[in-house]
């Protein structure tokens, strides 16, 4: 049940149309309409009314359906596998003293440095597209096409963020592993910065 300001703003869309019968509200009329007879997608929208995360006036914002909402729920929560893949990448590249390209992040992230990283390329690729605000191009020692953080001092604040110091620790632990089995990567850009920097890492 709405009650306040929510209910009285909610009452205040009731329209009495002369050629029709009844008292139409098109908020009402969308919230019955996308909830397609399901009360747990109306439970969402009141949960959503009494938290200010929707009014009366939004209902042009109702998702499409309960599995739409679940969507927005997941995303309004950050929960994805984009995002969590993305944090990672930021810290890899924090810590990384050199740009990486995507092969050697999927090589990085698939945390298994002895087999190819089919499976994460793509998942490379959807995180870096989402955070391409964060990061810039720039050259591996290889001129293949790398990665870096867009600034120095993004890279310093990701290092000694109190909000990052899990996945920070995570991603020094994957670069570690990476460098003591440098020799088994494939060719590449990854295997050649471990080689020449490797030892920074196990340090």
């Amino acid at each position: 049940v709405l009650e306040g300001s929510v209910r009285r703003r909610l009452v205040q869309r009731d329209e009495d149309r002369a050629d029709e019968e009844g008292v139409h509200n098109a908020f009402v009329e969308r919230v019955a309409a996308r909830a397609q007879g399901l009360p747990l997608y109306v439970y969402l929208v009141l949960e959503d009314l009494r938290s200010g995360r929707l009014t009366p006036s939004d209902e042009a914002a109702l998702p499409d359906g309960l599995l739409a909402y679940y969507d927005a729920l997941l995303e309004r929560a950050g929960i994805s596998s984009v995002k969590r893949d993305l944090t990672l990448i930021v810290a890899l590249l924090a810590r990384a003293s050199e740009p990486l390209d995507t092969e050697g992040l999927a090589l990085l992230l698939s945390r298994q440095v002895d087999e190819a990283p089919e499976r994460w390329r793509p998942r490379v690729e959807a995180a870096v597209r989402a955070g391409r605000s964060l990061l810039r191009g720039a050259p591996t020692r290889e001129a293949t096409h790398g990665l870096t953080l867009y600034h120095h001092s993004f890279r310093e604040h990701v290092g000694r963020a109190p909000a990052l110091a899990d996945v920070v620790g995570e991603a020094e632990r994957l670069l570690v592993r990476a460098a003591d089995a440098w020799a088994s990567l494939p060719p590449g850009p990854l295997r050649a910065h471990l080689f020449r920097a490797g030892t920074d890492y196990a340090a």
